[in-house]
């Protein structure tokens, strides 16, 4: 994915349903990406984040790397940024924690893990969530 490799050095990782598997840990140990399938045909992609309110310096990087992800995935959707910073408030204010969207072929959740930790999946809309 461009524009991540100064965070993230994706490393081989167990395959999955025969699918080709890629993960790495962040720099600062705030954010995972996994990535699924051949560099060339990517069928779905993980980024999870922390978000800690008490680190703001944290937070501007973390959401750097969040931007950029979506970027690479969902290139086509001008306003994926927009509505995935609104789900991550959302969720933040209100307790609840998933919340999922299609455009075209593609899936998008948004998922709180703990009180600021967030996964974002971008995956084919036929795929299970």
């Amino acid at each position: 994915m461009l524009y991540l490799g100064e965070w993230f050095r994706l490393q081989p990782s167990t395959p999955v349903d025969g699918c080709e598997r890629y993960v790495s840990t962040s720099t600062n140990g705030l954010a995972l990406i996994e990535i699924m399938g051949e560099r060339q045909n990517i069928v779905g992609a993980t980024l999870i984040i922390g978000l800690p309110r008490a680190e703001p310096e944290a937070i501007a990087v973390n959401a750097g790397m969040l931007l950029r992800f979506l970027k690479n995935t969902m290139p086509e959707w001008k306003g994926c940024k927009d509505w995935v910073l609104q789900e991550i408030t959302r969720q933040a204010d209100s307790g609840s924690n998933k919340a999922e969207t299609v455009r075209g072929y593609k899936r998008v959740t948004v998922l709180m893990i703990t009180l600021g930790m967030y996964s974002v999946t971008v995956s084919h809309k036929d795929d299970d969530a």
